[in-house]
């Protein structure tokens, strides 16, 4: 999504949010599978909160973020905002 975001020319709060995500994900996927490793009989605390944020609350996050992204290009769509053409051959 973060690189899609600016092609389509959302807003620079949503790309950068989009960024931030991504990044929170990759973090809690590392954390957790490095935890997980040595998750015999019960993992500590923090591997679980690692899961928990990487497999549940970044992705209902990101159904968020795509939903501001397209109540945003609604908004734009009935002020006719006119986006810019960067295609040079025509």
């Amino acid at each position: 999504m973060s690189l899609i975001l600016p092609v389509l020319h959302a807003s620079a709060v949503l790309a950068r949010t989009a960024a931030v995500l991504l990044g929170l994900e990759f973090v809690m996927l590392l954390s957790w599978s490095y935890g997980a490793e040595s998750c015999e009989g019960g993992c500590s605390a923090g591997t679980s909160l690692a899961h928990a944020v990487a497999f549940q609350d970044v992705p209902l996050l990101s159904l968020v973020l795509v939903a501001c992204g397209a109540i945003e290009g609604r908004r734009a769509r009935r002020r006719g905002t006119r986006y810019v053409n960067y295609d040079r051959r025509g």
